[in-house]
């Protein structure tokens, strides 16, 4: 089975021959990025009130909201954009429209959301005098090795600390918003707007 998610606040589950098993509503309205988990048990969204909210798959693919799990990206963010399990499930990375990248631990019976570390996705201009930067929101995020990396509006690839959120490089890799990232084996494939697909090792 796999899920879709729309723009309209939906979560549809098909099967693998395309028939419809379930539609629920995200309860967040838009949603603009989703995740499984490692398990495979559990799906992650990131809704357009800024909030993450979590559902379980059951066996007849049918999703329930585990509302205790839901929590707000960042105080005073105003969208979720992406949302991404680590590769073994014990930590989720989310991002907000503001411009900042979160990280925190997922433990399927824990009371409380305990947050490892909050960053942000910031873009200065080479040739301003200006030390403000411009906003950089995070499209895309994947935990890689040892460590993160988010795919920013400004057509950047911010290879992050996943711990500390310390920016360890930044490569421009486009000239428009990056879209989505891939991993297949030691290679990281990148997309957005322009129509460019960036390969990395």
């Amino acid at each position: 089975r796999f899920a879709v998610c729309t723009l309209g606040g939906q979560i549809i589950v098909y099967d693998t021959s395309l028939e419809l098993v379930d539609v629920v509503s995200s309860h967040g309205g838009p949603v603009w990025g989703m995740d499984y988990s490692h398990s495979q048990r559990t799906l992650a969204i990131a809704c357009e009130d800024a909030r993450v909210r979590f559902f379980e798959l059951t066996d007849k693919g049918e999703l329930h909201l585990l509302p205790k799990y839901t929590t707000m990206v960042r105080p005073n963010a105003s969208r979720a954009l992406a949302v991404k399990f680590n590769a073994n499930g014990s930590r989720v990375f989310f991002t907000d429209s503001n411009g900042f990248l979160t990280c925190a631990q997922w433990r399927v019976n824990a009371t409380v959301w305990d947050t490892d570390m909050t960053t942000r996705l910031a873009a200065f201009k080479k040739k301003s005098a200006s030390l403000k930067p411009d906003p950089a929101m995070g499209w895309a995020v994947m935990e890689v090795g040892s460590s993160v990396l988010a795919a920013t509006s400004t057509g950047e690839v911010k290879v992050l600390d996943p711990h500390t959120g310390v920016l360890i490089q930044s490569i421009r890799s486009h000239k428009a918003d990056l879209l989505s990232i891939c991993q297949v084996d030691d290679l990281v494939f990148m997309t957005g707007v322009d129509n460019i697909l960036a390969t990395f090792k």
